[in-house]
């Protein structure tokens, strides 16, 4: 009898011990997940706890909560991007509003939801490309406004006309789109490399300096304690273009110059380069 009610309570002290094991187990990973973050319009990066409030007036803002700190509310428009539920979180203006909206698919051709006005649920269908243009998923008169707005791929354009490729596939038509797209775009490059290739073996002057500039940058940066948000991707995207002897757009210095604000020896140096281009 006494062994029976030793061995009850060993089994219960295992029982107890196991279920602290899963709780703190449980704690840890939670903490692990936690991994929800809001990017400023000034690069800086604030992990919390995001809700994202309700959908009125022009402009949609979200609460973050900050453990051991005073809650914070942001306007879409003081933000780049969020991070939340592990989705990738965009600030897009569509129809004079600032939007959340969630990233489902990205490409030249992205797929994203967004709210309707009154909703919490991000549940309405949005295309977006990297060029600007965007529209809602067109439930009427869907074969004639989407073949028109993927018009740029004539394969992926005629699949939808002919019913190939109907609104269930849209996961389908967003692949195909982008991977012509991509085909076209590394066409594209092989062309002007080649044409451009007798250059490339002869940087001299302004091409050399601004070689000059973008290496003294690239140092100068590591050096900074500037947050590497777009950096890297930018000068990427100049060299490329200085290399095809391509004309650097003005998007790219501005773009630049915003990831480097709060450092006027940087910006400095961006003047240089876009003196030298």
């Amino acid at each position: 009898m006494m062994n029976l009610i030793k061995m009850i309570r060993i089994v219960k002290k295992m029982k107890t011990g196991f279920m602290f094991f899963l709780t703190i187990t449980f704690l840890n990973t939670g903490a692990e997940a936690q991994s929800d973050y809001v990017v400023t319009i000034k690069g800086d990066t604030i992990k919390g706890e995001v809700l994202f409030l309700n959908v009125r007036g022009n402009i949609e803002r979200l609460h973050l909560e900050i453990e051991g700190q005073k809650k914070k509310n942001f306007m879409a428009t003081q933000l780049r991007s969020a991070f939340v539920d592990s989705s990738d979180i965009k600030i897009i203006k569509y129809l004079d509003k600032y939007r959340f909206m969630k990233v489902v698919a990205s490409g030249y051709l992205n797929l994203l939801y967004f709210r309707a006005d009154g909703s919490l649920t991000f549940n309405q269908v949005f295309l977006y490309k990297n060029d600007g243009e965007m529209t809602e998923l067109p439930r009427l008169n869907f074969k004639s406004r989407m073949s028109d707005f993927v018009d740029e791929c004539d394969d992926v354009a005629i699949k939808i006309k002919n019913r190939e490729l109907k609104i269930g596939d849209l996961d389908k038509i967003i692949k195909e789109f982008n991977d012509c797209i991509d085909r076209k775009t590394l066409q594209s490059t092989n062309a002007v490399t080649q044409l451009a290739q007798p250059d490339l073996n002869d940087q001299t002057g302004d091409s050399f300096e601004s070689k000059r500039i973008i290496s003294n940058l690239r140092v100068k940066f590591k050096e900074s304690n500037l947050p590497n948000t777009d950096f890297d991707e930018i000068m990427d995207d100049i060299d490329q273009k200085i290399d095809q002897g391509k004309k650097v757009p003005g998007y790219l210095i501005e773009a630049l110059k915003e990831s480097l604000q709060g450092s006027a020896e940087l910006l400095e140096l961006v003047s240089d380069l876009e003196s030298s281009l």
